[in-house]
């Protein structure tokens, strides 16, 4: 296996410093239901959740009425790491 380049693992490592990463572990299944009813991978739909959260907490800025309204219909569009 040939090495990786020094400048592609400083872009890398660049790239993953721009997030915080977290294990999580639910019971078995959630993945699933998830995946299927609410049509998004675990990390967007924990993404989601957290975003919301922290809006309605006041801890982030609304960026639009729905993120005020905390609208169940709130698709995480405007979140920045969509």
């Amino acid at each position: 296996m040939a090495k990786v380049p020094d400048y592609t693992a400083r872009a890398i490592d660049k790239y993953h410093a721009k997030f915080d990463r977290i294990a999580a572990s639910l019971p078995k299944g959630y993945k699933q239901i998830i995946a299927e009813n609410i049509g998004m991978s675990v990390n967007q739909y924990v993404n989601k959740l957290v975003h919301a959260d922290l809006i309605k907490r006041g801890l982030l800025p609304a960026a639009n009425e729905n993120d005020i309204n905390n609208n169940s219909d709130f698709d995480g569009e405007d979140m920045p790491f969509s």
